[in-house]
């Protein structure tokens, strides 16, 4: 037996072991004022403690750092200059009040916006070939960190950074999982862009970046509906003759991002919700024993990509023709829709061939797949997360005062059979 046979027949041995986890949500919201911090005792902060002291943790840490270091490809440069630049090149406007639409960091010079200008379509084409490795439908073990819609609002996102992973990457056992909506009704679309471009280029494996609704030229070209959208940050940014060249870009690079992934085979993500094919599937009696993969993660696999906005909107003719627009845009039903929808499927309020998705939907669901829940983006709740099904869908948004209101950002954590969430605090100031 060869050295990777013996390999493969370890980690088959090592999952054997792996016991069954049984997610609940927790019952405490821990709230996070200005500097991180919060009076909570049980941390939300995944340790990176490993077997043995935290001094050998932090050793195998940094000897792991220091042989990827020697094995930096250009991209992997590009991507650490990037981050670079914007860690000491991008800087917090003083007395910024989250008034909708102004921004939060200025650059220093016009020559480091030069300088991402003739690096950005680079960095798109690299974290375009990473994407590209990704499944439709990414399966991830816990713990996971797990963030909602940004919209452009940078600060938040680096708040949260700095709260959870602000000694690096490499010294949290944690995965990064992005809900989408990255950009539009913000105005540091390109800076969030170029920060999470990077982490997937240097973390393949442990950041995954999942596709919004926003992640589309139909929505990130609108300033009339979506001020400002995506294609106003690029205008503002960048000269007029490379606009259009990185705009394109950029959405090609969203054409190749995946649409789901799963936590130890338990809790389901998505930017939106559940498609309405599992009410077929619930009448088939095609119920989850774990012996296969579930008919419905067969089928997000097989969207083809680049998944372009025609093929979302195409003729729906089937409910298989809807999965990707489900994953999408679907929500949680609400009281009426749910009596009218009799617990099933009902015309969403967003638009033509939208759906919302009742409590029966959340039940085949579960029994068809497997998973105890469902973590989506797409909404803004008022603290930032929000219940709904029996606790069964939780909805997680991580920009605060989204579109000038008052709402928290929130993060949500996944480990050790426990789903954890934290809230921002901090308020907008008083004039």
């Amino acid at each position: 037996m060869n050295h990777q046979e013996k390999k493969v027949k370890l980690n088959k041995k090592i999952q054997k072991k792996r016991p069954t986890i049984q997610y609940a949500t927790t019952a405490v919201m821990r709230h996070l004022d200005e500097d991180g911090n919060s009076t909570d005792t049980v941390s939300l902060i995944s340790s990176p403690r490993l077997k043995g002291t935290q001094s050998v943790a932090t050793i195998k840490i940094l000897k792991t750092q220091q042989k990827n270091q020697k094995k930096l490809t250009k991209d992997k440069v590009l991507a650490k200059n990037i981050l670079k630049k914007l860690k000491t090149k991008l800087f917090p406007v003083e007395d910024y009040n989250y008034e909708y639409a102004e921004i939060s960091h200025q650059w220093d010079s016009r020559k480091d916006i030069t300088y991402i200008q003739n690096n950005i379509i680079k960095l798109c084409e690299a974290t375009k070939e990473i994407l590209k490795q990704d499944d439709m439908l990414i399966k991830l073990q816990s713990p996971c960190y797990i963030l909602g819609d940004l919209h452009g609002n940078y600060k938040d996102l680096q708040f949260f950074a700095k709260t959870f992973w602000g000694m690096g990457i490499d010294m949290i056992p944690s995965n990064l999982i992005f809900l989408g909506d990255y950009v539009d009704r913000g105005p540091h679309g390109i800076e969030i862009l170029l920060y999470l471009f990077s982490l997937k280029i240097l973390y393949p494996k442990r950041v995954v970046l999942l596709r919004g609704n926003h992640e589309f030229k139909g929505q990130n070209s609108s300033t009339e509906h979506y001020n400002p959208c995506l294609y106003d940050n690029v205008e503002y940014y960048f000269d007029d003759e490379v606009v259009d060249s990185i705009y394109d870009a950029i959405n090609e690079t969203f054409d190749y991002m995946p649409l789901s992934c799963t936590i130890d085979n338990k809790i389901f993500c998505c930017h939106g919700g559940i498609p309405r094919i599992v009410e077929d599937y619930f009448k088939d009696n095609d119920v989850y024993d774990g012996s296969k993969e579930p008919t419905l993660f067969k089928a997000i696999n097989k969207i083809k990509r680049p998944l372009l906005e025609d093929d979302v909107d195409e003729e729906i003719e089937t409910n298989e023709d809807c999965i990707a627009m489900d994953l999408l845009w679907s929500d949680p039903a609400n009281d009426r829709e749910e009596v009218q929808g009799n617990g099933w499927f009902y015309e969403n309020t967003r638009g033509e061939d939208m759906v919302v998705y009742g409590s029966n939907a959340v039940k085949a669901f579960v029994s068809h797949t497997g998973c105890s829940h469902l973590i989506r983006a797409h909404v803004a709740p008022n603290s930032g997360i929000e219940y709904c099904k029996s606790a069964r869908i939780l909805t997680v948004f991580s920009s605060s005062h989204y579109c000038g209101g008052y709402n928290s950002a929130a993060i949500v954590f996944v480990g050790n059979g426990r789903i954890r969430v934290a809230s921002t605090t901090f308020k907008k100031k008083s004039s």
